[in-house]
């Protein structure tokens, strides 16, 4: 059993979304989300709907891995922030310049999250965005990287249609 941490200032709101986490049922929906939203045939729907399923899942897993600020997740650039040693490993970084509070951070992300996003990142031109689009979750034109809120409103939606849980990306 995972234990949730009780903060005394965190909302009532919040604190009783993190207590519904407390049964062992509601996490391990919540857990297993980001995979059981990126399995092939986790649901007969149309490509495009796929994809946005397959994005979702990864904003989803990365929370779960790497708790940081939607902001950062919303501006994941490929290049910058999605760092490859070139053995099979990858690493989220952010610089100081790109947090709130200006202490840079770094993540190993588990390899079965850099085999989604591959294989994601391998699928969704055009569907999603045009071909070379350096974003994780880039605006459907690709010209930039999706709108915080909007990627923070799309993970409450899709974890609460899912899961019947009510988790905002803040919560994580």
């Amino acid at each position: 059993k995972v234990a949730v941490p009780h903060y005394t200032a965190m909302t009532p709101k919040n604190r009783s979304r993190l207590r519904a986490l407390q049964n062992d049922a509601n996490l391990f929906r919540l857990l297993d989300l980001p995979e059981r939203l990126f399995a092939p045939n986790a649901k007969k729907s149309k490509a495009y709907t796929r994809a946005l399923a397959r994005e979702d899942a990864i904003a989803i897993a990365i929370l779960q891995y790497c708790p940081i600020r939607v902001q950062n997740l919303s501006h994941i650039h490929l290049e910058t922030n999605l760092h490859r040693p070139g053995d099979g490993r990858a690493y989220l970084v952010f610089e100081e310049n790109e947090v709130k509070n200006s202490r840079p951070l770094e993540f190993e992300v588990p390899r079965d999250l850099v085999k989604m996003i591959d294989t994601h990142l391998q699928t969704r031109c055009p569907m999603l965005c045009p071909p070379g689009t350096p974003w994780l979750f880039p605006r459907r034109d690709g010209s930039r990287a999706i709108d915080a809120s909007e990627l923070a409103t799309r993970i409450s939606k899709r974890i609460r249609k899912e899961t019947g849980l009510e988790v905002n990306a803040h919560l994580f």
